[in-house]
């Protein structure tokens, strides 16, 4: 199982455990691909993820909008993520002055 898989499943266990349910469209974009997840329950946080992924797949971005309070808990389950599967995280940011805030981790 690669760096993506482990993200996948990560993420949708995250989902089901807040009750997020969302739409994925995928789009190519020179030799990269954007996967755009919008959620259709609002009341989650969460507002938007994008995830970037290099032509190889490996590595990838994840950059996701939302109320605060989301971004919050995802960045404390981004921490577990990285220690549970030891996957290497290149950069955490989080843009503060923008609402609803953006927060970008690089794998």
């Amino acid at each position: 199982m690669n760096n993506l898989d482990l993200f996948w499943n990560w993420f949708n266990a995250d989902c089901e455990d807040m009750g997020i349910q969302y739409t994925q469209t995928e789009q190519q974009t020179n030799n990269n691909i954007l996967i755009k997840i919008v959620p259709t329950t609002m009341s989650s946080g969460l507002y938007q993820l994008n995830l970037f992924l290099k032509s190889d797949r490996v590595p990838f971005a994840v950059k996701c909008y939302g109320h605060h309070e989301y971004i919050e808990s995802l960045l404390n389950t981004t921490s577990t993520f990285r220690r549970y599967y030891g996957i290497p995280i290149l950069s955490i940011t989080v843009d503060s002055d923008e609402y609803p805030r953006e927060l970008t981790i690089t794998f």
